[in-house]
């Protein structure tokens, strides 16, 4: 190692209409910089964020993974270098909070454009500065961009986006020309799609006909018609029952345009959510009849017969986490996948409540048209976990694999001190070294009368001096404590208790324990000549660490990698009352 400090890149590029090059473009000024200050490049620590807006931190993996590997020890470079101080991000509270963090691990900050670097006296006047200029920056453009798609709506123009049925047509300004010399764009004209506008007909036919949104939807898909925006996650064709109730409900269909009747916030956990505005903020188009696709008569029967099926129905919240009273007790809510398709199982009905799968339900793309019992899985699935809580012989087994691990840890450990006392010999010798360079040059320094090379020299020796006692710090693991079997036993059986506690205490606090102990359960229908029934499949973690509380406990770390398996069947009462079976208690 030559002494020098090393330093790593961060790029971020913030909307998907960015080029990819802008990447590339940063990460050359950052070279550039790191040349010209002699800083040794570390191009497997580089990271970047594509297509990620800097207003938050949320979903900002590669400025995250910075931020763990600094807090390394031996941290692996000094200094991450920026383009400028929005790179970082346009929040001041964001990235005040990150300077910070940084700060605390021992590494700069450096931003080209900026010429800024953390740690310096006037760093963080000037940062703060630069920053809320950002932000403002940022919240300026997104005025600026509701501005011109307001002007775009009141010049006749689509201001955005696209609606199933229509699409959109360039209108050019041949009095102006573009960057290459071509014709001017004026605007998006919205006109309506011939085949699609029969698809959206055919579907206001359908629910005329009294065709539920289900078998609209199975029509459709069974036809190969593709749904409104098919996506990369769901490349097959499927439609929804959403899709197909904002369809039959939008007045789009009739020539109407309504601009800005909702808007795009950011909660403060930096997630983007839609808030409906004041109808006095709405701005509405005269009606305009060469697109309109959907006959008034037809439009308004359509909606009359929805309206009267509610009413029939009832309009209820099935399940969520915490929609409704009885919600906040589903002990599996967001658990529970279909064992045919793999999706997610939702409740299809209350009083009572019962589980089926949502890709049959809402899409037709799943054959396991079966539902299951709450109130029978949850108790079913309780009761199995207790037994296998109180299983002596799966206890003691389990205490025997936590200590084997233990002690295999203890033994891993113990090679790699026997590897670091060779390691420690190295970097003492390379200090060694290293000190008596840095005493010769203190001396050339006193009789040279303070050149100004051999103060850069001796600047290089110092930090590197500096990197090599951390790295010896780093060697200085505390031993690993004795463990003994009886220690482990009381810990899992500890362990073990609070779980069962759990189990027979309140819903909701069993409700929160189960999302952090269960990754899923996976109910399978099993048809049979005695009937149907479901086979249960999930795995329990059996050590979970309270909320915001760090673990270092070595037994604790080791037991993080064991879960209970849990396999069972459940009859259902219709199947077990066909054939008297006695039920379970």
């Amino acid at each position: 190692m030559d002494g020098r400090e090393r330093g790593v890149f961060y790029a971020r590029y913030s909307s998907p209409r960015q080029k990819h090059s802008s990447i590339e473009d940063q990460y050359r000024n950052c070279q550039d910089a790191a040349d010209e200050n002699r800083w040794m490049v570390l191009p497997e620590y580089h990271r970047a964020d594509h297509a990620k807006t800097g207003v938050t931190l949320l979903g900002r993996k590669g400025i995250q993974e910075l931020l763990v590997l600094a807090n390394q020890k031996p941290r692996p470079f000094d200094i991450v270098l920026f383009d400028d101080t929005s790179r970082l991000g346009r929040d001041v509270g964001d990235v005040c909070k990150l300077v910070d963090q940084f700060d605390y691990a021992g590494v700069k900050l450096y931003f080209v454009t900026d010429e800024l670097m953390s740690g310096n006296e006037s760093f963080r006047e000037a940062f703060i500065a630069k920053a809320s200029g950002d932000e403002q920056f940022s919240r300026k453009l997104g005025k600026r961009v509701r501005r011109g798609r307001i002007g775009r709506f009141d010049a006749g123009y689509n201001p955005g986006g696209i609606c199933f049925g229509y699409r959109n047509e360039k209108v050019f300004d041949l009095s102006k020309k573009g960057p290459y010399g071509e014709p001017g764009l004026k605007g998006m004209k919205e006109v309506i799609d011939p085949e699609k506008s029969q698809v959206v007909l055919r579907i206001f036919h359908a629910a005329d006909e009294d065709m539920s949104d289900r078998n609209i939807c199975l029509m459709l898909g069974k036809d190969g018609i593709a749904p409104p925006q098919p996506t990369h996650k769901r490349p097959k064709l499927s439609w929804s029952k959403g899709a197909v109730t904002t369809i039959l409900t939008n007045q789009r269909y009739l020539g109407v345009r309504i601009y800005g009747k909702t808007k795009e916030i950011r909660n403060p956990d930096g997630k983007k959510e839609r808030q409906d505005r004041p109808q006095s903020e709405w701005r509405i188009r005269e009606r305009n009849p060469e697109l309109q696709i959907v006959p008034d008569d037809l439009f308004w029967r359509v909606q009359e017969k929805r309206k009267l099926k509610a009413t029939r129905i009832g309009v209820k919240s099935l399940g969520g986490m915490t929609r409704t009273e009885a919600s906040r007790k589903y002990l599996f809510s967001g658990l529970l996948r279909c064992g045919l398709c793999g999706g997610k199982l939702i409740v299809r009905t209350t009083k009572p409540t019962r589980y089926g799968c949502f890709e049959y339900q809402d899409r037709g793309l799943c054959t396991n048209k079966s539902t299951i019992s709450q109130e029978l899985l949850e108790r079913e699935f309780i009761h199995t976990l207790s037994e296998k809580l109180r299983d002596e012989s799966h206890r003691e087994e389990l205490i025997q694999m936590v200590f084997e691990q233990v002690q295999s840890a203890k033994n891993t450990r113990l090679v790699g001190e026997l590897s670091a006392v060779q390691r420690r010999k190295d970097l003492e010798t390379s200090r060694a070294t290293q000190a008596r360079h840095k005493e010769n040059l203190v001396k050339a320094v006193r009789e040279s009368g303070g050149l100004k090379a051999l103060y850069e020299e001796l600047e290089l020796v110092v930090r590197s001096i500096e990197r090599i006692d951390e790295k010896l710090a780093g060697l200085n693991r505390p031993p690993l404590p004795e463990v003994t079997l009886e220690q482990v036993r009381e810990f899992v059986n500890t362990q073990i208790e609070d779980l069962e506690k759990l189990l027979f205490g309140a819903a909701e606090a069993l409700k929160m324990d189960f999302q952090r102990r269960i990754t899923q359960i996976v109910v399978t229908p099993v048809e049979d000549e005695t009937g149907r029934s479901f086979r249960i499949t999930g795995d329990v973690d059996l050590f979970v660490a309270p909320e915001g509380v760090v673990q270092t406990n070595q037994v604790y770390l080791i037991g993080l990698h064991h879960t209970i398996p849990i396999a069972f069947e459940v009859i259902p009462y219709k199947t077990r009352q066909k054939w008297a079976l006695p039920e379970a208690a």
